[in-house]
């Protein structure tokens, strides 16, 4: 048996306090590396990624850290621009007044891309 970290998202705190410039991947990366050390499993840890948090993995992947075994990512869209497009579709199908009270579509703020 291993052990098993699971931990709230600190995504929703970011419609607690919507400071754009803060709520950013790398953010979300750079914890994600803090708690591994912290956890002492940088060596080796497999890794799940549910609905955002399979982005976030991906993104973490992709910079090929030596301690990562696996990655299963669960829910999660497969592309952001297929996603926003479809999100957007649905959206645009909703009554004008309950469109009037969303906030902006997340089509009218750019997108960050963790390089």
């Amino acid at each position: 048996m291993r052990p098993t970290l699971i931990g709230p998202s600190q995504v929703m705190a970011a419609f607690v306090h919507p400071v754009t410039e803060f709520w950013i991947p790398q953010l979300f990366l750079a914890e994600l590396d803090n708690l591994l050390g912290a956890l002492g499993v940088q060596g080796g840890y497999h890794l799940l990624g549910q609905s955002w948090g399979g982005m976030l993995g991906a993104e973490h992947a992709v910079t090929a850290p030596p301690g990562l075994r696996s990655l299963v990512i669960a829910d999660s869209p497969a592309s952001m621009e297929l996603w926003s497009a479809a999100a957007a579709g649905l959206r645009a199908q909703l009554p004008a007044e309950v469109e009037k009270v969303l906030p902006p579509s997340p089509r009218s703020t750019p997108t960050r891309r963790c390089t």
